[in-house]
């Protein structure tokens, strides 16, 4: 797995693609709930295009390969085929997850949080925010 580096650090990812919406988002709850507590230290988005909302679930690391190959296990065995994330589009979703970290995140807490934005979710900007 190779890195994609982003401010100069590398960063590793992976990206399925499901069928349908909801098979994205059971996907991602099967990461969450096989990998709770692992410490691992991941980020996991569920994300797409208008034009195909929330059919792709991207997970992303700065602490090496280790979390995210075991991610791509449970996404693949969940139904997902490999996507070629654009990016433009792995740059914003890495800059989310720097802003999370450095600014939702609780302060020394470890462990994830997961945030869902209802109906057809929001438009995540370049810089990591949301329009």
């Amino acid at each position: 797995m190779e890195p994609h580096f982003y401010l100069d650090a590398p960063w590793y990812h992976y990206t399925a693609m499901y069928p349908y919406a909801k098979t994205a988002w059971e996907a991602w709850q099967g990461v969450e709930d096989a990998l709770a507590g692992a410490q691992l230290d991941l980020g996991v988005y569920r994300h797409g295009p208008s034009t195909n909302p929330g059919k792709f679930v991207t997970v992303i690391s700065l602490k090496g390969p280790q979390g995210v190959l075991r991610a791509r296990r449970v996404l693949r065995r969940m139904g997902g085929s490999d996507h070629r994330i654009e990016e433009a589009e792995l740059d914003a979703l890495i800059a989310r997850r720097i802003r999370f970290v450095a600014t939702e995140a609780p302060k020394g807490q470890t462990g994830h949080a997961e945030i869902h934005h209802l109906g057809h979710g929001r438009k995540l900007n370049p810089d990591g925010t949301f329009a």
